[in-house]
């Protein structure tokens, strides 16, 4: 008995301390100023005077009118048009010299976002390199090795660029028509708000922005971003993305929370677009390297190529603006256009193998888009038309 009396002696004093800490601490926060904010950096001292800004996209926002002081940021969806994905790309890749620093001094902040991301380094240097080392080659050794070693090499370029291209063509042949038939974009970009460890006195958790796509994967899609404002009358702007695209995907009856009768089908979507983006991949990318092989691509480039191209960009030149367009075009027809259709007959007349290979790849996106639109379609099952029994919702539907 006197064992537990001494042990809850000790706890009530222990709880008795934390307490009076905690109540400090809470005053402090309601009185801590607003110039206190902080970036996601683990170096960051936690003295205010030691405080320096070393992630740019990285924000944390105070407003005088929140009790707290404090506005938090929310994630949300980015305009959908092709400049806004293309600033998203650019500021993505700007961003991965700082994760690989990151990530090497060991900063617990660095995500697996971020690891995900450092793979693209070596996806797009590692082609050309390949390219670069029979180029090299060709300064090693005699004439007739000289001239071949230059044949691969251009052979190599050629092949690495029609790979990255196969690569990109597999997604583009599900993306497109997915967002015909489907309504879905695949691409939809947002800005995620991530929350970092906190360095400050006061607990504020720093933040920095990452980004996504809204259907980005199964277990991660962002439904709760397609939704609409719940402050609208009735809720109805709440499912109003689901609604259009509850057509979309055969359901042509007005059925109550489209949001929930259609997250199966669009998870289902999810997954068989990603599975069919990375089947296409063999064929397309099988058929960029097996064109690149042709004997066509020997002949390109050359010493007119590289006095051709000086003459359009060389501010010495004469030409005018007419004759630098015809010159280009001339680039374009004999480095690309004609080397790509002598390959392409090459590679129909000579090669069973090669015959295989392009009929699948024209084949192969069409079963692939069937199948999608098969596997997601709602014209199967039976829904209830929920204006049969609301009164006066269907004529203000209509009205």
């Amino acid at each position: 008995m006197g064992s537990n009396i001494n042990s809850f002696e000790v706890f009530k004093k222990f709880t008795s301390v934390n307490t009076n800490i905690s109540v400090n601490e809470v005053s402090n926060q309601k009185n801590a100023p607003l110039a206190d904010t902080s970036v996601c950096n683990s170096d960051t001292a936690a003295k205010k005077s030691d405080f320096t800004p070393a992630v740019q996209d990285v924000s944390y926002v105070k407003t005088i009118s929140d009790k707290t002081g404090e506005k938090k940021l929310k994630s949300k969806m980015l305009p959908n048009d092709s400049l806004t994905k293309l600033k998203v790309e650019l500021k993505k890749a700007a961003k991965l010299p700082e994760y690989a620093y990151r990530g090497l001094k060991g900063d617990p902040n660095a995500n697996f976002y971020e690891y995900l991301s450092l793979g693209n380094i070596p996806y797009f240097i590692g082609g050309p390199l390949l390219a670069a080392v029979f180029a090299f080659g060709a300064t090693r050794f005699g004439t007739q090795e000289k001239v071949s070693a230059v044949i691969r090499a251009k052979q190599i370029a050629v092949g690495v660029g029609l790979y990255y291209l196969g690569a990109e063509l597999a997604k583009k042949v599900i993306d497109i028509p997915v967002k015909f038939f489907r309504g879905v974009d695949l691409n939809h970009p947002y800005e995620n708000v991530v929350d970092c460890r906190a360095t400050s006195t006061t607990g504020y958790s720093p933040k920095k922005i990452e980004y996504h796509k809204v259907p980005e994967s199964v277990d991660f899609t962002r439904f709760d971003l397609m939704s609409g404002d719940e402050t609208k009358e009735n809720g109805q702007a709440v499912n109003e993305q689901f609604d259009k695209l509850a057509k979309k995907f055969g359901i042509d009856k007005n059925v109550q929370d489209t949001d929930a009768t259609l997250k199966g089908s669009i998870k289902k979507l999810i997954i068989s677009s990603t599975a069919f983006k990375y089947a296409l991949t063999a064929p397309f990318v099988a058929l960029g390297v097996a064109i690149a092989a042709q004997d066509a691509w020997g002949n390109i480039g050359g010493k007119a190529f590289s006095e051709n191209i000086k003459n359009i960009f060389s501010t010495k030149s004469l030409l005018n603006l007419k004759q630098r367009a015809t010159i280009a075009g001339e680039i374009i027809k004999g480095n690309l256009i004609t080397p790509m259709k002598e390959s392409f007959k090459a590679l129909w007349k000579n090669n069973k193998i090669g015959k295989a290979i392009i009929l699948t790849s024209a084949i192969a996106p069409i079963l692939a888009n069937l199948r999608i639109l098969q596997l997601t379609s709602e014209k199967h099952n039976r829904f209830v038309d929920i204006s049969e029994y609301i009164p006066g919702l269907k004529k203000k539907q209509k009205s």
